[in-house]
C-alpha cells in the first residue's frame, strides 16, 4: 500500500512539473525557470537514486543469505537416511521434514564440517526446526542413530543369532523365540522337511540394519530371505541334486564345512572327506556336531560325550549326517557342499598354528599328524 501511494504522489508531482516546463516552453525559451520546480526535481532525482542504492543493497543482501533456523529444534522427527545418500539429498530430507530452514543451510554447514561425509544410514531422532549446523552435529552422534547394527558371524547357531540380535539390537530374547516358532511365516524354502522344522542354518549371517520398529518377526523374516538368495545364486538346489543330496542334506553338510574350515581353500576339500566317508560308509567323526548335540564348546566335550550315543548329532559313533544343520552357512560353505573337490581323502587334521589342515586317506599318515597337532596344541 505504502509502495502504491508513492508512486501515485511521484506521478502527480512529475505532471506537475511536467506541465510546469511546458507552460514555461510556451513563454518563451529565455525566459528564467522557476527554482523551486528545479529545486524539487532535484530533490526527487537524489531521492530515486538514493531509493535505488537502499533497495539494490537490500535485494543483494537478501540474495546472499542462507534462510536457517536458530538454536537446538523444537519437536522430536524421526528422520531416515538411506545407503548412498548424498549431502545434499540428506539436505533435502531435513528440509522436508522440517528440520532445517532450507537444504542449503544444511549443505553449508556440511562443507565446514570435515566429519560430515561420515554419516551412516540409518533412522535418526532428529529436532524440527534446527539450524543447519546443529542439524548436522546431531547426524553425527551415535546416541541420535536409532537403528542398531548387528553382525552375524558365519558358523553362528540359532542360539548364537538370537542372543547377539538381543544384546546389540535391544530385542527381547523371549519374543525372539515366539517369533521362531512361527515356522509358517519366516517365507522358509518349500523344501524344508514339514515334522519338526529347525531354524539351523536358515538365518543367514552377515550385517543387519534394524529399526526401533523392526517387529521380531520381520527381522527374522529378512535374515531368512537372505538364506534364500545366497542359495538361490549359487543354485544350492540343483547343485545338490547334482551331487545326490537332498537340498537339506546339502544344507546340513554346509553347516560341518562351516564349523571345520577356517580357510575358503580348504572347504572343498572338507566337503570331498564327507562325501567320501559317507559313501564307504564310516562314521565322518567330525566333534563340532557332537558338540552341538551336547550343548557343549568342542574344547569341553568329554571321553563320556564321545561315546554318547544317545546324542543324535554324535558323529564319533554315529553313521550318517547329523538331524539338521548345526549352525548357518556362508555362500562359500554352500558352494562346497554342491562342489566338492575332487579326491580320495578319508582324514583330515589340522597341521599349522594359522588352522590349515593336512589331508590323507591314508589312516598311519593321520595319526602321526594328529601326534604332531596335539605336540604342537594345535587339537
Amino acid at each position: 500500500m505504502y509502495d502504491d501511494q508513492h508512486e501515485s504522489g511521484v506521478h502527480e508531482l512529475g505532471g506537475l512539473i511536467a506541465d510546469d516546463l511546458r507552460r514555461q516552453s510556451r513563454r518563451g525559451g529565455n525566459r528564467r525557470r522557476n527554482p523551486i520546480i528545479v529545486a524539487l526535481l532535484v530533490v526527487i532525482v537524489v531521492g530515486i537514486a538514493a531509493t535505488a542504492v537502499y533497495f539494490g543493497k537490500q535485494f543483494i543482501s537478501g540474495f546472499g543469505s542462507v534462510p536457517d533456523y536458530a538454536g537446538n529444534g523444537d519437536k522430536t522427527v524421526n528422520v531416515r537416511v538411506n545407503s548412498g545418500d548424498s549431502l545434499s539429498t540428506i539436505a533435502t530430507t531435513l528440509e522436508k521434514s522440517d528440520v532445517v530452514k532450507s537444504a542449503k543451510s544444511f549443505t553449508e554447514a556440511a562443507k565446514k564440517n570435515s566429519k560430515a561425509n561420515s554419516i551412516q544410514p540409518g533412522l535418526y531422532a532428529l529436532k524440527t526446526k534446527m539450524s543447519g549446523k546443529n542439524a548436522l552435529n546431531l547426524l553425527l552422534t551415535p546416541s541420535a542413530r536409532l537403528t542398531r547394527k548387528v553382525t552375524i558371524p558365519e558358523g553362528y547357531s540359532v542360539a548364537q543369532t538370537l542372543a547377539a540380535i538381543s544384546e546389540k539390537g535391544d530385542v527381547p530374547l523371549a519374543e525372539l523365540q515366539n517369533a521362531l516358532k512361527d515356522v509358517q511365516n519366516l517365507g522358509l524354502p518349500k523344501w524344508v522337511p514339514n515334522v519338526n522344522v529347525v531354524l539351523e542354518g536358515f538365518l543367514a549371517p552377515g550385517t543387519y540394519e534394524l529399526d526401533p520398529g523392526d517387529t521380531p518377526l520381520e527381522i527374522l523374516q529378512n535374515m531368512v530371505a537372505n538364506f534364500q538368495q545366497q542359495a538361490g545364486q549359487v543354485g544350492f538346489e540343483a547343485g545338490a541334486k547334482a551331487v545326490a543330496q537332498t537340498p537339506y542334506g546339502a544344507l546340513i553338510i554346509a553347516s560341518l564345512i562351516e564349523r571345520e574350515a577356517k580357510w575358503d581353500d580348504e572347504r572343498g576339500k572338507i566337503a570331498r572327506v564327507i562325501y567320501n566317508r559317507l559313501a564307504v560308509p564310516m562314521p565322518l567323526q567330525i566333534d563340532a556336531s557332537t558338540a552341538y548335540g551336547a550343548g557343549k564348546s568342542g574344547k569341553d566335550l568329554t571321553t563320556a560325550d564321545l561315546q554318547n550315543a544317545a546324542n543324535p548329532y554324535n558323529l564319533r559313533v554315529l553313521p550318517g549326517l547329523p538331524p539338521t544343520p548345526i549352525s548357518n552357512v556362508s555362500e562359500a560353505s554352500m558352494k562346497a557342499a554342491i562342489n566338492p573337490e575332487p579326491g580320495p581323502w578319508l582324514y583330515y587334521v589340522v597341521n599349522s598354528a594359522d588352522g590349515h589342515h593336512f589331508f590323507t586317506n591314508d589312516p598311519a599318515a593321520f595319526n602321526a599328524a594328529v601326534t604332531q597337532c596335539k605336540a604342537n596344541g594345535w587339537c
